[in-house]
């Protein structure tokens, strides 16, 4: 049999090869640094050097946390991997990593999720992510000293690690206050440190496990509502977030909206900010009785449906994309399976016109208002 070929390397030797190498992976962080306003060739490559080796001191301080013996064939493997998708994703659709994202990213359903899968991301995923791992478990073998020793130098490594970060900054101070200021978004550049902060705050403490705030005690119909003796039904659409400045109803000089034009009753308002460019984001907070400004995704209270429902109305949600995000988890939900089949309705897919069809079953009994 051929003789395989493994490197030993003490924990300390890993721990410095995997922050090299994940500083240089962070190629993307590049051209966010040299963009320095007022500064020359000279200045911009030394503040290039220092910020170099400010990320290396970071990342050596993170593998010596959770770099752990007996783990370490897991967690390496993970990290490289990882490392490879998001960096995929934050290159080609220019996106940065924060708990919001995360977040979006995990309610995604499987349709909308395959659609990004494609040759190149599974040769990022491939080249900068499972080759390196196979080399990593196949030829390369960390030995352990004893705890005692292990721990020492690990804590003389963090602590080295934190004089050359505070060095650098103290000595570049100005130039790290006006970058830092300027690029308030770096902290969810840096990879893997951005996804895993993003994991910790995500599942630090779930919304669902919180008390659930309740607005809705006291709604009840005016007299206007209960002198109603017509059954209403009222239809919201709740569609993709969209940029105003491409709606030719708005002004835009071609024409997007050629459907909404021809009604004749039609409601334009102008003047309307999304909360957040993901669904996670802004769905419940389109719902919630904050303000954009005041609005958080961990706070766990009641919405408009409840409040609606609580003063005596049907609510239906009816959902073909990736859920309610957590706003209909009160109210009656009906995903697309629960509406098929329909006309509208291909290989599991279903298209807006099928959310319509046999609605007037849903609200048929006497009671629904």
């Amino acid at each position: 049999m051929p003789k395989t070929f493994t490197v030993h390397l003490y924990s300390w030797q890993t721990i410095l090869f995997l922050a090299l190498f994940n500083t240089i992976s962070n190629f993307h962080l590049w051209k966010i640094v040299t963009d320095i306003p007022q500064a020359g060739p000279f200045e911009q490559g030394l503040f290039l050097f220092s910020f170099t080796l400010t990320l290396f001191s970071v990342l050596v301080i993170l593998f010596n946390i959770i770099l752990v013996k007996h783990f370490d064939k897991f967690i390496i493997p993970f990290i490289l991997i990882a490392n490879a998708a998001v960096l995929y994703f934050m290159d080609e659709y220019h996106i940065i990593i924060d708990q919001s994202m995360l977040n979006n990213m995990l309610q995604t359903d499987v349709h909308e999720a395959t659609d990004y899968f494609n040759l190149s991301f599974f040769a990022a995923l491939i080249c900068l992510g499972v080759m390196p791992s196979v080399l990593f478990l196949c030829g390369v073998k960390t030995e352990y000293k004893k705890f005692a020793i292990e721990r020492k130098q690990r804590l003389l490594s963090v602590m080295a690690s934190v004089l050359c970060i505070l060095t650098i900054f103290f000595s570049f101070n100005k130039t790290y206050t006006s970058f830092l200021r300027t690029h308030r978004e770096i902290k969810h550049e840096i990879v893997p440190v951005n996804y895993l902060d993003a994991s910790r705050a995500l599942f630090a403490v779930a919304p669902e496990k919180r008390p659930l705030i309740k607005i809705s005690e006291n709604a009840e119909l005016s007299s206007v509502w209960r002198n109603v003796k017509v059954k209403t039904v009222v239809i919201m659409v709740v569609g993709e977030t969209a940029r105003a400045k491409n709606f030719s109803l708005l002004g835009y000089e071609r024409e997007t909206n050629p459907g909404l034009r021809q009604v004749h009753d039609l409601f334009t308002f102008s003047n309307v900010s999304s909360c957040g460019t993901s669904t996670a984001i802004s769905l419940p907070c389109l719902f919630s009785p904050q303000t954009r400004k005041e609005f958080k995704t961990d706070l766990h209270q009641e919405n408009v449906l409840d409040i609606i429902r609580q003063a005596g109305f049907k609510v239906v949600w009816r959902d073909n994309n990736s859920g309610c995000k957590g706003v209909c988890d009160r109210v009656e939900f009906q995903k697309q399976i629960d509406f098929m089949p329909s006309p509208y309705c291909q290989d599991d897919i279903c298209f807006d016109q099928a959310l319509l069809h046999d609605l007037d079953k849903v609200f048929s009994g006497p009671e629904d208002k």
